[in-house]
């Protein structure tokens, strides 16, 4: 189902088709700024899918990596293009970035009531290892921790 797409580091003129579809999914999105500080920044990894059909940004992942240690940090796909399998495909190049960057071992966050994403997170071998109580504002809701190795977790 993610045929016709490529995946490719951000590049400026990506930033303000990803604040868009930022906005469009969550209640609390990052603002703009923050799109430019990650894209200037050597510690992140921001990646964006094309769909090349379209020519059109469908999606995106932004993480961070020290040492030996990853975190999603944001990940989000165009509401009409859900469950064709960019989010895995976006979540799988990252972790395979983070991997030859030297991590071994991912973290990120989730609401504890979005079942897709954990089901998503959850096929690359994230578990989850706590709970962070009212961490997300609008609505307000708890976060569940999750992390993952970074062996082989590919997502199959």
């Amino acid at each position: 189902m993610t045929r016709g797409i490529v995946i490719r580091t951000c590049e400026e003129r990506d930033i303000e088709a990803v604040i868009d579809i930022e906005k469009a999914s969550f209640s609390d999105p990052w603002v703009g700024e923050a799109f430019y500080e990650v894209f200037n920044s050597p510690l992140y990894l921001f990646l964006v899918c094309i769909d090349l059909e379209e020519n059109e940004l469908v999606g995106f992942v932004i993480g961070f990596s020290a040492a030996d240690e990853a975190e999603i940090a944001d990940v989000a796909v165009r509401a009409d293009r859900r469950g064709c399998g960019i989010g895995g495909a976006l979540v799988g190049e990252y972790l395979k970035m983070a991997r030859e960057r030297g991590a071994k071992r991912c973290f990120l966050e989730v609401r504890a009531s979005n079942n897709a994403a954990r089901a998503l997170y959850e096929r690359f071998g994230f578990v989850s290892f706590g709970v962070r109580k009212n961490y997300y504002k609008r609505p307000k809701e708890d976060a569940l921790m999750m992390a993952c190795e970074l062996e082989e977790n590919d997502g199959r």
